[in-house]
């Protein structure tokens, strides 16, 4: 009997050692998150980035990767990058397209500075097609793209694509870099 009473006890010490040791690395992880959250960011980043990759060079298929990655990242809610974030980082956006991104955000930020930009300018509007993207027309010529909801066919983004070095890339999407009269309306 006083076998079995010591086994079980070294049996219930292990097991709650286990657990002990499961929970404190669960807090060391918590406590990086809250201490070093640009870590969480970078790691999504490098993600993204590696996700970036395009395999045919043309501008639908950039500007469609480019939308839906995006869209991807906003449904991830409290891990989403953010747009700044997420377009500074992207390899599918040109360099004029992230710079006029964050003239556009200090800009309103100036303006009301409690407020700031009120809506997202990727999408031109609050709300999303949580499903994505997919292509409503293409203009070789202008290399404007238009894109609809999936599930959401009246909900519209403008997009503009450049070739730089042999490469296309983003160059404007919702109000960033689109003249008001190419704009989707709302």
């Amino acid at each position: 009997m006083k076998q079995i009473i010591l086994i079980l006890t070294i049996i219930s010490i292990v097991c709650c050692n286990k657990n002990v040791e499961k929970e404190n690395s669960e807090i060391d992880l918590l406590n990086d998150k809250i201490k070093n959250p640009k870590t969480e960011i970078n790691s999504q980043l490098s993600k993204e980035k590696r996700e970036d990759k395009i395999t045919d060079n043309s501008p639908v298929e950039t500007a469609l990767k480019f939308i839906n990655l995006y869209i991807t990242d906003c449904n991830k809610v409290k891990e989403s990058v953010g747009y700044i974030n997420f377009v500074k980082s992207s390899q599918l956006t040109s360099n004029s397209f992230k710079i006029e991104l964050q003239k556009i955000v200090e800009e309103a930020e100036k303006e009301d500075p409690e407020m700031g930009l009120d809506f997202n300018p990727i999408v031109n509007g609050q709300d999303y097609p949580e499903e994505g993207f997919e292509l409503k027309y293409f203009n070789p010529k202008t290399n404007y793209i238009i894109m609809k909801g999936k599930k959401w066919t009246d909900f519209e983004v403008t997009m503009k694509l450049v070739l730089v070095n042999e490469k296309w890339l983003v160059d404007g999407c919702g109000i960033v870099n689109i003249p008001e009269n190419y704009q989707s309306k709302r």
